[in-house]
This record gives structure tokens, sequence and C-alpha cells, in this order.
């Protein structure tokens, strides 16, 4: 699946509209509709606080030297949320707008190199 992209004033990388997570258990944890519902809540009033979440790549790789492989990639912006088809159920997920301040990142972007996402 292919994202809108857009080039900011000073070059900055956005990749829109990204679906970042979607309603779902993990274990004994339930990620429910009013979950995902707070989360965006809070997203976004950390974000009028002046508090951009960080993005990250990498993190689902292992190292055989035990070093940390997750990389600073820039920000991103929780714009709300939307039905999503996820293992054949429609689910409530959050979207993002990714941006990407590394231009090393940005080119593993462009080139389809970075599989996952993930919050």
């Amino acid at each position: 699946m292919g994202y809108d992209a857009s080039r900011d004033a000073d070059g900055t990388l956005t990749v829109h509209r990204v679906p970042i997570f979607c309603a779902c258990e993990r274990g004994d944890v339930q990620f429910d509709d009013a979950w995902i519902s707070q989360a965006v809540n809070k997203a976004k009033q950390h974000e009028r606080e002046g508090y951009m979440a960080p993005l990250h790549i990498r993190h689902h790789e292992p190292t055989a030297t035990g070093n940390d492989p997750v990389k600073a990639a820039g920000y991103f912006r929780v714009l709300g949320t939307a039905p999503i088809t996820f293992k054949g159920k429609t689910r409530v997920a959050i979207f993002a707008d990714l941006v990407v301040t590394r231009p090393w990142v940005e080119e593993d972007v462009l080139a389809a190199r970075l599989p996952y996402r993930s919050v």
C-alpha cells in the first residue's frame, strides 16, 4: 500500500495518514475502541503542549552484540481515527503523519526498505 507524501517548507519528508495502531488484543491487554480514543486524545494534548512523539526505525531488528538497533528518524503527528480492515476484520485505527527528519532514513523510506510500522 502506498501513502501520499509531501515536502515541508524546510524540505523534510512527511508521509501522510499512515495507520500506526489498531484495536486489538495483546496477551491479556485489550486495546479496544475506548483505549484508542483515549490514546488519540492524550497524543493531541501532548502536541498542544509542544511534545512531538518520536519516530524510530529498526526496533524490530535484533543485534548479535546486544547494541540497541533503534535509530531516531523524526517524529509523528497523530491525526485521529478511522476504520481499516486488518486480518479480515474492520477495526478502528489511529492515523498519523510521519515526519522524517533524517536524510538517510528518508532514503530507506523512499526505497521501501522499512517494512514495519508500530507504536
